[in-house]
């Protein structure tokens, strides 16, 4: 009797565990197939090919004062409360009977606000040109002279506006280039400043940087700190810094090698994709993060790329916003200071050139993100313009969409507002080298989350692994 007794409760007690087995084994399922389900919606809101845009708004071509003046490039910054619209090749009808050299225009400025940003207003001189914004040096001027046509010259093209501290003056960027039949020699970067009220600056550093060196020239300003993206055609852009203070003091720049800011331009390490058809970088408020827009070639269309700091990680470029296909477009451009709603409205212009072209500015309403966009892995090789997926097309609307600002600085972005991003700090004296990021990126991107960069699948084993190990 006590055997049988001990035998049928050792059968109850099996079938006790087995049946519980059976209900972990349940448990455990369904609670995986919850977990796979969250975490594919959290990947789905936050996937990095996203652009996060609502709807791309055509504001038109910009105007001027000076009739039959189109032109390229079209960087801008507000200088003593005014929009100053900086560009590059300026056509125009000369009052003489001769065209000579030295009529040509290479580079130009036009004034005009942030309520109406199309309709742009300039000085002229006595032969009803656009004034010349970067003077030429006597050589060139003697050199533009005695040529007659525009393919034998000395061409000087702005590449970047940015404010000074005080807001009545701002440091222009410039590209010089000897440009002859089949040869353009490239003569340098060099930096200018323009005062507020005026189309003509004033030469600081002709070659800041050497023709031997990157072509640090796209501007974008964080804090105290000025970063320089190389301009690099179908080559891999690295990028440099400079206090805001000392622009024109070529030691006090630093380079990004990878892991730290260093003094030698030759360990500068790539790090934007490239495009041979321009770039332009700002930091969004709306997206908490660097945005970097390029136009790459023969594509007709921008990409946008994401970063956490200046100096990335960039995410693959994403086609963002389908252009025409009758014209060849390039040389984007950012103007945040037309912007007022925490950055959901992005403007952005772009040059399609030539006689017949012009410059396009786009307004571009966003969507935030429901999650920090993540980073996925960078390439630095061209992209291919047949990809199409998260693209926006533009819609045509009358210029009723006025924009108003309260920002000084056109290109000076506010990272202190937003407490994903931290803003480079300085060391010592303005001359001392630049604080080492504490991070390899330089600058860390808060995303409210426990879990670490391992995929989903790895999240859920970790999490497994550490609920049924030790005395769990």
């Amino acid at each position: 009797m006590p055997q049988k007794h001990i035998k049928k409760q050792s059968t109850k007690i099996f079938a006790s565990r087995r049946e519980r087995l059976i209900l972990l084994l349940i448990g455990v399922g369904v609670f995986v197939g919850i977990g796979v389900l969250v975490v594919w919606l959290a990947n789905a809101s936050i996937e990095p090919t996203k652009t996060y845009i609502a709807k791309v708004t055509d504001l038109g071509n910009l105007t001027y004062s000076t009739p039959n003046s189109p032109r390229d490039g079209g960087d801008s910054a507000i200088i003593g409360g005014k929009v100053v619209w900086n560009f590059g090749d300026t056509f125009y009808v000369p009052k003489v009977t001769k065209f000579t050299g030295d009529l040509f225009r290479s580079a130009t400025a036009a004034l005009g606000t942030t309520t109406n940003p199309t309709r742009l207003t300039e000085p002229i001189d006595t032969k009803g040109a656009p004034y010349q914004l970067i003077p030429y040096t006597p050589e060139e001027l003697a050199y533009n002279i005695a040529k007659t046509n525009g393919s034998d010259r000395y061409a000087i093209w702005p590449s970047g506006i940015v404010t000074r501290p005080g807001g009545n003056s701002a440091y222009v960027f410039f590209f010089t280039l000897l440009i002859q039949p089949g040869n353009w020699q490239n003569k340098g970067v060099g930096v200018a400043t323009l005062d507020a009220n005026s189309t003509v600056a004033q030469r600081q550093v002709n070659v800041l940087f050497p023709p031997n060196e990157p072509s640090f020239r796209k501007p974008l300003v964080v804090g105290n700190i000025l970063y320089l993206y190389a301009a690099c055609g179908a080559k891999v852009c690295p990028v440099a810094r400079v206090p805001i203070d000392q622009v024109p003091v070529r030691s006090a720049y630093r380079f990004w090698n990878g892991t730290d800011w260093v003094a030698d331009v030759a360990q500068a390490k790539p790090i934007l994709p490239s495009t041979s058809l321009g770039g332009t970088v700002m930091y969004n408020r709306t997206l908490k993060s660097y945005v970097l827009a390029t136009i790459q070639d023969y594509s007709h269309a921008i990409y946008f790329s994401y970063a956490p700091a200046p100096e990335g990680p960039w995410t693959t470029p994403i086609k963002a916003i389908d252009l025409p296909a009758d014209k060849q477009e390039y040389v984007p451009n950012f103007h945040p200071e037309f912007s007022t709603d925490n950055d959901v409205s992005v403007y952005i212009s772009y040059s399609t050139g030539g006689k017949g072209g012009g410059i396009k500015l786009l307004k571009v309403t966003l969507n935030p993100p429901v999650e920090p966009i993540p980073v996925s892995p960078v390439s630095t090789q061209p992209v291919n313009p047949t990809s199409s997926q998260g693209s926006a097309s533009t819609t045509t609307s009358t210029n009723t969409n006025k924009a108003s600002s309260t920002r000084t600085n056109g290109n000076t972005t506010q990272s202190t507002s937003n407490n994903n991003v931290t803003t480079p700090s300085l060391a010592g004296s303005a001359t001392d080298k630049m604080q080492a990021p504490t991070t390899p990126s330089g600058s860390t991107m808060n995303n409210n989350s426990s879990q670490s960069n391992k995929s989903w699948w790895d999240q859920i084993v970790d999490y497994f692994l550490g609920l049924f190990s030790g005395n769990n």
